[in-house]
């Protein structure tokens, strides 16, 4: 059994790309929008500000009361959009549910949406254009590419249909010519599925989920 190790190779991509921060002659600008003190929205937004330090972006984090109205929300993102400073922008999920998701990914400059929730983004991804990518599915790509897994006629089941994993990965998948299933909480036959997978990526939250008779000899599990 081999381990494909993500953190290393996050790693070496973050190391890099510091020297190439360092080469320009502005740095970056990120903002970073949350709403309200969720706890894990929380640590996350930590670890995106330290991130960015590591790689020497600048990062302002823009901290905002969860009894934050839609309108006043979509105000200071509008006003991040026409700031040429900026060059990125992340509202943190999720938000507060008298607050329309969709509408305020969406209000985003879609050249400016670094996590690449924009429609137009989601678009361009299925057309296998040029786009913004979620970071995760683009992260589970590179780690594949990086250990020279070959996807093309693979059959890879994805359990997630979210638009931040399942739905973009199953894009960048196919993109790659790989055979594609979805799979979630109403899909039958969970187990029979991932028996007949050469890659499996799951993102369900639930540790355990898959266990080892899910899982044929050979088989590549993220």
């Amino acid at each position: 059994m081999e381990l494909l190790d993500g953190k290393a190779l996050a790693n070496d991509i973050l190391d890099k790309l510091s020297l190439k921060v360092k080469q320009l002659d502005t740095a970056p600008n990120l903002v970073v929008i949350q709403v309200g003190n969720d706890p894990a929205s929380s640590v996350y937004v930590r670890n995106k500000e330290r991130t960015a330090e590591r790689v020497s972006i600048n990062s302002e984090t823009v901290k905002l009361s969860k009894h934050i109205t839609q309108d006043e929300l979509l105000e200071i993102i509008d006003k991040y959009n026409n700031d040429s400073l900026v060059n990125g922008i992340l509202v943190q999920l999720p938000l507060p549910k008298h607050i329309d998701e969709h509408k305020v990914l969406n209000s985003i400059n879609p050249k400016l949406d670094v996590d690449g929730f924009h429609a137009i983004n989601a678009g361009l991804t299925l057309a296998n254009k040029d786009s913004m990518i979620p970071c995760t599915a683009y992260g589970i790509m590179r780690l594949l590419e990086e250990y020279n897994i070959d996807v093309t006629g693979k059959k890879v089941k994805i359990i997630n249909r979210s638009m931040i994993v399942g739905k973009p990965l199953a894009s960048l998948m196919m993109n790659k010519h790989a055979t594609v299933t979805v799979l979630h909480s109403k899909s039958e036959n969970i187990k029979s599925e991932c028996l007949t997978a050469d890659i499996i990526i799951t993102g369900v939250g639930i540790p355990n989920f898959i266990k080892e008779d899910y899982i044929k000899e050979g088989t590549i599990v993220i």
